[in-house]
């Protein structure tokens, strides 16, 4: 008798696929050859690299990322850099930024706890990202080498800008791989010095300071965020953080990377505008308090009309959570939105609170008189 009477059937248990062998094949994507050929590496003075050194370090990654039942190698950049024909692992950097800059590739640092160093994580794209619109297929790629090659900035597109119906069919932004950036990881690295750490007496170690330049340099490629928001973000986290800033800073950008990209410019100029409507009706409310005064101050044991009136307009303020407070003290609700409604995005939730405080506003303005009455009235313990 089998006492295991909890266990799966066995078509139904989950299985693992791999491959039996080690590759004795890969493809490079058409559209790596086409960045190669259209943007090649250029070194510190504006020479360009050895090209093709980029397209075999592809054509090793892409096989590398294949696991199989005999186990495989142990991939490592001296390796790397013998296979694209180097002889030290300190030479291939420059490729491996390439291949970054151009999506193809993500590059995670990994410590342990003793903040030893463990195996990067390299993730490998074979599909371009979405702002990419150069050549994809092999008559693409003939047919702009036969028009002389476009140009680099040619490939990549602002996907802050109108783009080409292709681009639109991509993924969404939530969702981009790495996309085409100019800036260097040494712009990034001049860039986080400056935000802050001495007035916060808590300077990153090197260690830390070195995996936070790849959080950024991964916020600008993957979220599409400038080199100022990443300033101005990080300065704000430093000066947020109450311990410990620079684990803060890297904890905000490794979990909220996207909110770097909506990072505003605080040296824009923001202008406001009173809502008429709104100083119309608080006017009629000023104007009704004085008749609500005599009655409400005989015998008053709560708060004057003045207290009523200002805490009234912090419930305003509050929007969801100061109507809540507004409808305990009548005894009744108002008509929140429905939680199903919240959604699973941030768009969505956003969309979400933002119905909902508009809601408890008009509420409370509609309410406004009787909340007067309840408070003046209210007994103070």
């Amino acid at each position: 008798m089998n006492n295991h009477d909890n266990s799966e059937p066995d078509d139904q248990l989950g299985f693992i696929t791999r491959d039996a062998e080690s590759p004795d094949r890969v493809d490079v994507p058409i559209w790596v050859v086409a960045c190669v050929r259209c943007a090649p590496p250029l070194g510190r003075t504006g020479k360009p690299m050895d090209a093709d050194k980029v397209l075999v370090a592809a054509y090793i990654l892409l096989a590398d990322r294949i696991r199989h039942a005999s186990g495989g190698v142990q991939l490592n950049r001296d390796r790397l850099a013998r296979l694209v024909g180097y002889t030290s692992g300190k030479r291939v950097g420059w490729i491996l930024d390439y291949l970054a800059e151009i999506g193809f590739l993500v590059i995670h640092r990994n410590y342990n706890p003793s903040g030893g160093r463990n195996p990067d994580t390299f993730d490998v794209y074979s599909r371009p990202p979405a702002n990419y619109v150069g050549p994809r297929t092999y008559a693409e790629l003939v047919k702009a080498a036969d028009e002389g090659w476009p140009t680099r900035d040619s490939l990549f597109v602002d996907l802050g800008k109108t783009a080409p119906e292709k681009v639109v069919r991509s993924a969404p932004v939530t969702e981009l791989r790495p996309s085409h950036t100019t800036v260097s990881r040494e712009d990034v690295r001049d860039a986080l010095r400056t935000v802050g750490w001495n007035a916060a007496k808590a300077a990153p170690s090197a260690q830390e300071f070195e995996t936070l330049v790849d959080l950024a340099h991964a916020a600008m490629t993957r979220y599409g965020a400038t080199l100022d928001q990443v300033r101005w973000y990080a300065a704000r986290k430093v000066r947020e953080s109450t311990s410990n800033p620079p684990v803060y800073v890297m904890k905000a950008f490794k979990d909220h990377a996207a909110e770097v990209a909506r990072e505003p410019d605080p040296r824009a100029p923001v202008t406001f505008e009173d809502d008429p409507e709104l100083a119309a009706a608080f006017a009629r409310k000023d104007t009704a308090r004085d008749a609500t005064r005599a009655a409400a101050e005989v015998g008053q044991s709560g708060m004057s009309v003045e207290e009523a009136d200002e805490q009234i307009r912090a419930w305003y303020a509050e929007g969801g959570a100061g109507a809540n407070a507004a409808a305990r003290l009548l005894g009744t609700s108002w008509p929140c939105p429905d939680r199903d409604d919240y959604g699973t995005s941030p768009e969505q939730a956003m969309a979400y609170y933002a119905d909902r405080d508009e809601r408890a506003r008009e509420w409370i303005k509609t309410h406004y008189d009787e909340l007067v009455a309840a408070l003046t009235s209210q007994r103070v313990a």
